[in-house]
């Protein structure tokens, strides 16, 4: 439990595949990770839209908007994994997930990036010392 909650969940799954467990079920895991997590996410939002509503009186009546709750969150989630699927295939997901290689950045980056921050610093500098 404590290495599941101290560890990122690509991590877990890397070395999950990294120890023998088949390629499927590492796949089917780290969907079933994301999906749980985008559910969670638009429930918590129905949540609070709810409460902002204010409160429903009647035990029916709260049956009923707890039913309608459950049906609108399922054809989201349904809609937002597709999102998800759709975003993954775009960012090279070819049923298996890209290994992220930490690569130098390019020079130009470098250097526009010095450059903002030596702007920055002469900005603060001047508002400073004026």
């Amino acid at each position: 439990t404590l290495l599941t909650g101290a560890t990122v969940s690509a991590e877990l799954l890397r070395a999950a595949g990294a120890l023998g467990v088949p390629r499927t079920l590492t796949a089917l895991t780290g969907f079933a990770i994301t999906y749980l997590a985008a559910l969670g996410e638009e429930a918590g939002r129905m949540i609070t839209a709810r409460r902002s509503r204010g409160r429903v009186r009647g035990l029916g009546r709260n049956l009923r908007v707890a039913a309608n709750m459950v049906a609108t969150l399922m054809a989201r989630t349904v809609e937002r994994a597709e999102r998800i699927a759709l975003a993954m295939v775009a960012r090279g997901y070819r049923g298996r997930m890209p290994a992220l290689t930490p690569g130098r950045p390019p020079l130009a980056q470098v250097a526009g990036g010095a450059a903002f921050v030596a702007a920055v610093a002469a900005a603060f500098w001047l508002g400073v010392h004026a």
